[in-house]
């Protein structure tokens, strides 16, 4: 078996290196039984694609 992942050379350094992707969760249950139900979050839409870079 051989390793096909980037090496050193192919592998970008600052901002096109790694980063967290996520999405915000379209509904999410809180309170007492987790009957209220809230959309998206304080700061983000529901759906929201979220590019979070390595902290330098």
């Amino acid at each position: 078996m051989t390793d096909t992942g980037p090496t050193e050379e192919e592998t970008p350094d600052g901002l096109l290196g790694w980063c967290l992707v996520a999405n915000v969760a379209r509904e999410t249950s809180h309170g007492e039984s987790g009957l209220d139900i809230q959309h998206g979050t304080k700061h983000f839409r529901a759906g929201t694609l979220l590019w979070i870079p390595p902290a330098i």
